[in-house]
C-alpha cells in the first residue's frame, strides 16, 4: 500500500493505523511484519508480530506529518515475513484505521433520519461523518413498490433518487430522508419496460425454502408415477416427505425470514407428484393438478407476497417426467412443459406484480445419463432450449401480467461451470421473448456449490468434505459466469449455494473466523457475488437436528418446526456484511452497470474512529475517491 495513497486524503493533526490480517498457509510459526519501502531498496521493519497457527495481525500507527514526508518519497508499506523472502501469505483484511485527537470537529458524526423507509430499511455506514460516502437502502411494505427518495433535511444529493438502494456524500449537518411508495402493481399490470436488469438490481439476499414443497416419496426415475401412489398421498405427506410431519410451512417462518433480513424467497415446487389425468405415463399431456396441492403452493405464495419478499416461483423436481435424451423424448417433454406451465400461470398472474419471478426449470437433465453432471451432451443442450422455449411460450400465452413478467432461464443442471470436462454454457441460448425485442426479461439461472468442502456433505451422515479453504474456486467460477451473462445479455441470480455446519449439524452459531469459518464463507460468497452484480439465494434445508435424517441439516438456517426461528443466528450478519462490502447490487447488474471485480485482497475495509464521537466505516475506494 502506497503512502501517498494516504497522504492525498490524510487529515491534519490526525494519526493513521494500518493493519494487516493473514494467514502464513505453510509457516505456522513465521513472524509477520511490516516495512516501509522506498521505491530501489527496503526500508527497517515497523513493526513485527508472530503468528499464531499461522494466523497473524500485525498493525503500525504513523502520524499526519510521517504520512505526508512518507507519502513525498513514494514510499510503500508492504507485508512481509522474518523467514523465507518467497514466504506465502494469504490475505484476510487490511485496515486503515484514522485516529482523531481529542476535541476533533473534522470528523463529527451526524445522524441520519429515515422515514417510511420500510423493514430493513437502514443506512452504510450506520454513522457517517462529513466527506463519507452514505448508502442508503429502502426496505419492504407490504402492498407496495418502493417510488423514489426524498431529501426533507441536510441538503444532500441522491445518486439515484429513483433506486431503494443508492449513495450520497454526507455533509455537514443531520440529514433526513422519506421513502415514498406506490401500490403494488397486482391487477394493474407490471411495466412492458421492466428488465431483467432493474428486478435482479432490486433482489438484495435470497434464502431457499429447500427440500419443503419440492420433496418426493420414493420411487425411480424409469417409474415416476406407478411406484409412488401419489393419488393417495395426503397434503402433509406431499409437503413433508423430507423433513417430517411437525415440519410444514407457516407465515410465522415466512415473517422470521423476512425479518432476518432477507429480500428474496425462492420457493421450489415439485409439481408432478400432484397431477392427475388419465394417461398413466412418463409423458402426460392431458393432466391438471391437484387442487388441494395448488391451493397449497398459492397460500404460502401468498405469504410471502404479501411480506414484502421478491419470490422465486419454479418447477424443481419435475426433471423425472421430462427426458431429453432422445428427439422423441424431447417432443414429449415439451409438451409436458406447456401442458404444466399453463397451469401454473392461470393460478399466479394478474394477483402479483413484479416481485413473482417463474424459474422455468430447475436444473434439467436426463437423470442417470452419462453426462448428468457434466453438462450434457451437446444434442441434449440444443434440446435443453427448446424445452426453456416451450415453457416462455406459455407463460407469455397466459397473458396479463404474465406477459411482461420476468422469467429465469436454467443452463444444463443448472451449470455454473464451463470447464474442460462439461461447458454448460456451449451452445445455450437465450430464449427468444417476441413480445419484447428490445427489452431482456430473462435472467441466468445457476446454481453452484463452492468450494465443495464448503458446500456439500458426503456419506449417509452427511460428513462435511474434507478439504482446504480455496476463494479462487468461487471467484473462478463467477468470473466465468460473468464472462459468459456478458455473452449472452442477462443478468445473473444465483439460485442455489449453500454453506454447511462444519461443527455438528446443530452449530448454531458457527462465527466468521477467518478462512476456514462458516461464517466468512457466507461473507465471501456473496461479496464477490454482489460485486459481480448477480443476486444470491442461499440454500436451506431446515436444522439437522430437528429433521429426520442429518444429511442436508447441515445446510439449515430455520428451524421448520416450533417457533420456525432463526438458529443460526449470526448468519444474517455475515450475508450482509459481504452484501454491503460489496456496495449492494444496486448499479453493478448486467445490463444497468456492468462491474468486473478482480482483487488479490478480500474484504478491505478502512475504519475512521472518532475519540469524541464514534465510529464510522469506510471501503478502501470511497476513501481515495473523497
Amino acid at each position: 500500500m502506497f503512502a501517498a495513497e494516504i497522504a492525498a486524503v490524510a487529515r491534519p493533526n490526525h494519526s493513521y493505523q494500518i493493519e494487516f490480517s493473514g494467514r502464513f498457509p505453510t509457516a505456522p510459526s513465521a513472524t509477520a511484519r511490516i516495512r516501509m519501502e522506498n521505491p530501489t531498496e527496503p526500508g527497517d521493519p515497523l513493526a513485527t508480530a508472530p503468528a499464531t497457527n499461522g494466523a497473524f495481525t500485525i498493525s503500525a500507527t504513523r502520524t499526519y506529518a510521517e504520512i505526508i514526508a512518507e507519502g513525498a518519497a513514494a514510499r510503500e508499506y508492504s507485508l512481509g515475513s522474518s523467514g523465507s523472502a518467497n514466504e506465502d501469505i494469504t490475505y484476510t483484511e487490511i485496515k486503515i484505521t484514522r485516529i482523531c485527537p481529542t476535541g476533533c470537529t473534522a470528523c463529527v458524526v451526524h445522524g441520519i433520519t429515515i422515514v417510511d423507509g420500510g423493514a430493513g430499511a437502514g443506512t452504510t455506514p450506520a454513522s457517517p461523518v462529513a466527506g463519507d460516502e452514505v448508502t442508503v437502502r429502502a426496505g419492504s411494505r407490504a402492498g407496495f413498490i418502493f417510488n423514489g427518495w426524498q431529501v426533507t433535511a441536510g441538503g444532500v444529493t441522491l445518486a439515484d433518487a429513483t433506486r431503494a438502494t443508492t449513495t450520497f456524500t454526507m455533509g455537514s449537518a443531520a440529514v433526513t430522508l422519506t421513502a415514498t411508495w406506490r401500490e403494488d402493481a397486482g391487477g394493474s399490470g407490471i411495466a412492458a419496460s421492466l428488465s431483467a436488469s432493474d428486478v435482479v438490481s432490486r433482489m438484495g439476499i435470497g434464502w431457499n425454502l429447500g427440500n419443503q414443497l419440492d420433496s418426493l416419496n420414493g420411487g425411480t426415475y424409469a417409474n415416476p408415477f406407478s411406484a409412488r401412489n401419489y393419488a393417495n398421498l395426503s397434503l402433509l405427506q406431499l409437503e413433508t416427505a423430507w423433513v417430517g410431519s411437525a415440519n410444514t410451512v407457516n407465515q410465522t417462518l415466512i415473517n422470521n425470514v423476512k425479518a432476518a433480513g432477507f429480500d428474496t424467497i425462492r420457493i421450489p415446487v415439485t409439481w408432478y407428484k400432484a397431477i392427475e389425468g388419465t394417461d398413466n405415463n412418463r409423458h402426460r399431456t392431458n393432466f391438471t393438478i391437484r387442487a388441494d396441492w395448488m391451493a397449497r403452493v398459492r397460500e404460502v405464495v401468498d405469504w410471502a407476497y404479501a411480506a414484502g419478499f421478491y419470490v422465486i416461483l419454479n418447477t424443481h423436481h419435475d426433471e423425472y417426467i421430462m427426458p431429453f435424451l432422445t428427439d422423441a423424448d424431447a417432443t414429449a417433454t415439451n409438451a409436458t412443459i406447456t401442458r404444466l406451465w399453463t397451469l401454473i400461470a392461470a393460478e399466479f398472474n394478474n394477483d402479483f406484480g413484479e416481485r413473482l419471478i417463474f424459474e422455468v426449470l430447475n436444473e434439467p437433465r436426463n437423470k442417470g445419463s452419462a453426462r448428468e453432471w457434466q453438462a450434457g451432451t451437446p444434442e441434449e443442450r440444443t434440446r435443453l432450449n427448446a424445452m426453456n422455449q416451450a415453457a416462455v411460450n406459455a407463460i407469455r400465452a397466459s397473458g396479463g401480467n404474465n406477459a411482461n413478467r420476468v422469467l429465469m432461464i436454467p443452463t444444463y443442471a443448472a451449470s455454473a461451470h464451463a470447464a474442460s470436462w462439461g461447458n454448460a454454457f456451449d451452445g445455450f441460448a437465450r430464449p427468444t421473448d417476441t413480445a419484447h425485442p428490445n427489452v431482456n426479461k430473462m435472467i441466468l439461472s445457476v446454481h453452484s456449490y463452492q468450494p465443495e468442502a464448503w458446500s456439500g456433505v458426503q456419506g449417509a451422515q452427511g460428513t462435511p468434505i474434507a478439504g482446504t479453504w480455496n476463494e479462487s474456486s468461487i471467484t473462478n467460477m463467477m468470473n466465468g459466469v460473468q464472462t459468459q451473462a456478458s455473452r449472452l445479455g442477462m443478468p445473473v441470480v444465483l439460485g442455489e449455494w449453500g454453506s454447511v455446519a462444519r461443527g455438528e449439524p446443530n452449530d448454531a452459531n458457527e462465527g466468521d473466523n477467518g478462512p476456514g469459518s462458516r461464517g466468512h464463507h457466507m461473507r465471501v460468497y456473496v461479496r464477490e457475488a454482489t460485486m459481480r452484480g448477480m443476486a444470491t439465494v442461499m440454500w436451506d434445508t431446515g436444522i439437522g437436528a430437528r429433521l429426520p435424517g442429518v444429511v442436508e441439516g447441515r445446510f439449515g438456517l430455520f428451524d421448520r418446526g416450533g417457533n420456525r426461528n432463526l438458529v443460526y443466528t449470526q448468519a444474517p450478519t455475515h450475508l450482509r456484511a459481504g452484501y454491503n462490502e460489496a456496495g449492494g447490487l444496486a448499479g453493478k447488474v448486467l445490463g444497468v452497470s456492468t462491474v468486473a471485480h478482480t482483487s488479490p485482497i478480500s474484504g478491505m475495509t478502512i475504519t475512521t474512529t472518532n475519540t469524541a464521537a464514534g465510529v464510522s466505516r469506510w471501503s478502501l475506494e470511497t476513501l481515495l475517491a473523497a
